[in-house]
């Protein structure tokens, strides 16, 4: 339904035609930037939230990985960086230290306490320090345990890089991911214009000079078959511009009704379709086409060919 590589005519006002009118130069309209997007790890997809013909936005989520076990570990390295027991418990010591300390200076100035209690109880002090200093070393580290424990299962999470649309969706959930690419993106705005040029012509261009991009009319008939056109990602104005020679035709089917058949009919006739819901179309005394919804029966489906033998 997209065509992101396709020859167009360019229509370039140059001022030496001013007088003839305008020339028409052929061209390529080409994508800004194609992406295929992949994970970085190894894994089995559990999600694919994007597929063909879905615009997406830079950071939506496109895809996930199975994560159980990633997602387990690090949620018990949250719970070690937010425990704060232990070092509760060695500051209550070095407290308590400290203030025995304070208590025996005086007997040990009036030499009432001997040299080596006021030793010992210096000497606890100090290792109470050194303990408390080790239980917030362990937190700190425990904390960069679980940031990295979110970084490894933020890997897990395939995210677009680009505001742009689905071209290619080649794995689905369940299929094992390693060295191959989920989906292929294109960003279509800007796009890249190439203009055919005679070697006569190219003295005439300046910068600055405007072009009118006419894109070669399609020769194809646009179909609509069971496609979720009622989500919010597809957009109604860009299809409404696609004037195929053979007409625009859409058919419901189950994705319509999951979700939402009544947005999706109004996407339909908003974007110049024609939506058959149990009738039938001769197209330039060619093909017919014959809109079968889920909720047509058998029989009906036989009145169609009927209509057209």
């Amino acid at each position: 339904m997209y065509f992101f590589k396709s020859f167009m005519a360019v229509v370039f006002f140059l001022s030496i035609f001013q007088n003839a009118g305008a020339a028409e130069f052929d061209g390529v309209i080409e994508p800004y930037m194609v992406v295929k997007v992949g994970s970085g790890v190894y894994g089995i997809l559990e999600t694919v939230e994007a597929d063909r013909g879905d615009f997406v936005k830079k950071g939506q989520v496109l895809a996930t990985l199975q994560s159980s076990v990633e997602k387990a570990t690090m949620e018990a390295a949250r719970a070690r960086a937010e425990m704060e027991a232990d070092i509760k418990a060695k500051q209550a010591n070095l407290d308590f230290y400290t203030r025995k300390k304070r208590m025996n200076e005086e007997l040990y100035k009036k030499e009432v306490l001997p040299f080596s209690q006021m030793d010992e109880i210096e000497t606890n002090r100090i290792l109470a320090e050194t303990q408390l200093q080790d239980a917030l070393e362990n937190k700190r580290l425990a904390e960069l345990e679980f940031k990295r424990s979110v970084e490894v299962v933020n890997r897990l999470t395939i995210r677009s890089p680009i505001n742009g649309v689905v071209v290619e969706r080649n794995l689905s959930p369940g299929e094992y991911i390693e060295n191959q690419s989920v989906l292929k993106l294109a960003q279509i705005h800007p796009l890249n214009v190439e203009v055919i040029l005679p070697v006569s012509q190219l003295p005439f261009i300046k910068v600055g000079m405007r072009a009118k991009v006419i894109p070669e009319a399609p020769q194809e008939i646009l179909l609509i078959l069971d496609g979720s056109t009622g989500r919010s990602s597809w957009n109604s104005n860009g299809l409404s511009q696609v004037r195929p020679r053979y007409g625009k035709y859409a058919v419901t089917g189950n994705h319509e009704y999951y979700s939402g058949l009544g947005q999706a009919l109004i996407f339909m006739r908003k974007s110049g379709f024609k939506v058959l819901r149990g009738d039938v179309v001769t197209v330039n005394n060619l093909i017919n086409i014959a809109g079968i919804c889920p909720h047509i029966s058998p029989r009906q489906v036989n009145s169609f060919s009927k209509q057209r033998s």
